[in-house]
């Protein structure tokens, strides 16, 4: 009876694991120990990254696994971006990309070969019929590489969803990394968001390192509304590099105010994370503060369980802890406490004076700036808010305000060529 019973339960398994590819027991995509230098979630420029970059020893021509089994839906070869990438769909509807390859295995690059040479072109991308090419579980599908947009060699990986987002493959698949370190807080940052007061600057608070896992800022000392920043990192066992956070969490006096969950951003979403850090500080000082709360017309879908859209407003002469915790996606956690004391500041200068000269551009609107030789075309919803924005045209030089402005939108400008 307990043989049977043994029986049953291992094609029971054999069973779980054949209808859900991406949660078997153990996997692993090189013959080494994983190691990252990216991983999910983490701030780019103009993007947040959608998979984990797994570290190949500064070498190229690992073997590369097949995570699960499947068949190749997509196959890409471009000087940049990806450089050689493959896409194998599997049988529950996701998909996982291997990215930067040097070369595929034997049976696709013959595939790849046939199709370059026929449109007599390096760059292909082709879309192969379902189980044109079945690949199994552990199958050696390709050799890792340094093609495309690299630093360096890496095996870039992704795990996307029945609809092609990119999820995080160290919390929606087995791929493990040892990591017993806890995140760590770099900077923190507060800034006032009064109606009057929009143009006032980042202010930084020193922190304390109290004990591996828990931090203490100075007394953050203001009134009325702030919104608070931070820098953090990740670091794991094995690699010094500086990695993204999994989650965070802010409380007020113990009460919950907001969570951000960096486990699914859609490839429509990810530009936005312009809306997500401060922007304008990045440009000035190339350092990204990740703004512990939410503005307006901000589309992203990391948050839940916010309060206020996370700002916080502080009443004169009242006492608060504001607290942030910060976790990896194996669970360990960093802890930064904030005292608060109200303190009335003395108004904040109007500036809207200061822009008599400027162009006051209303987001929800198009505006069409006329110089004498050069037209600028800004359509609607091209910025996140409304905002004063300088453009002029002097000794045939047009200029529109700093870099420092995220756009939705590109701004189209018109030149005169009569006179040439």
């Amino acid at each position: 009876m307990r043989r049977e019973f043994i029986f049953i339960l291992l094609i029971f398994n054999s069973l779980i694991s054949q209808n859900n590819p991406l949660k078997q027991e153990k996997n692993s995509l090189l013959d080494i120990p994983i190691i990252l230098s990216g991983t999910y979630g983490e701030l780019r420029s103009n993007h947040f990254h959608s998979g984990i970059d797994i570290k190949t020893k500064g070498v190229q021509g690992l073997d590369v696994y097949s995570y699960a089994s499947g068949y190749v839906s997509r196959i890409k070869v471009s000087h940049g971006g990806y450089g050689k990438a493959l896409y194998i769909k599997h049988p529950d509807g996701t998909t996982t990309v291997y990215a930067h390859l040097k070369k595929f295995s034997t049976k696709i690059e013959k595939i790849v070969k046939s199709k370059q040479y026929k449109r007599e072109s390096y760059e292909i991308e082709f879309f192969p019929k379902e189980n044109e090419i079945s690949v199994l579980e552990n199958e050696i599908i390709a050799f890792s590489g340094n093609t495309g947009g690299t630093s360096g060699p890496h095996l870039h990986f992704e795990v996307r969803d029945q609809n092609q987002i990119p999820i995080n493959p160290l919390t929606n698949s087995s791929i493990y990394i040892e990591d017993n370190r806890t995140p760590l807080f770099k900077k923190l940052f507060y800034k006032s968001y009064e109606k009057n007061n929009v143009f006032n600057s980042q202010t930084e608070l020193k922190i304390k390192k109290v004990t591996n896992s828990l931090y203490v800022s100075d007394t953050l000392k203001s009134s009325g509304k702030i919104g608070i920043g931070i820098v953090a990192f990740d670091k794991h066992n094995r690699a010094n590099n500086s990695n993204g956070i999994f989650k965070i969490t802010t409380s007020l006096n113990n009460q919950n105010q907001l969570k951000i969950l960096f486990d699914s951003i859609s490839f429509d979403k990810t530009k936005h994370i312009n809306a997500f850090i401060d922007y304008s500080f990045f440009k000035n000082h190339k350092i990204r503060i990740q703004k512990l709360f939410i503005e307006e017309n901000n589309p992203l879908d990391l948050y839940s369980s916010n309060i206020n859209n996370g700002f916080i407003t502080i009443e004169n002469k009242k006492n608060y802890k504001y607290e942030v915790n910060i976790y990896d996606s194996n669970g360990n956690k960093s802890r930064l406490v904030v005292p608060i004391l109200g303190v009335k500041t003395n108004e904040p200068l109007k500036l809207v004076d200061n822009h008599a000269e400027l162009d006051y551009i209303e987001r929800d609107k198009e505006y069409e700036l006329e110089f004498n030789s050069a037209r600028v075309s800004i359509l609607k919803e091209t910025f996140y808010s409304n905002l004063f924005l300088e453009a002029k045209f002097e000794n045939d030089t047009l200029s529109i305000d700093k870099d420092t402005i995220p756009l939705l939108k590109p701004i189209t400008i018109y030149f005169n060529t009569d006179r040439y």
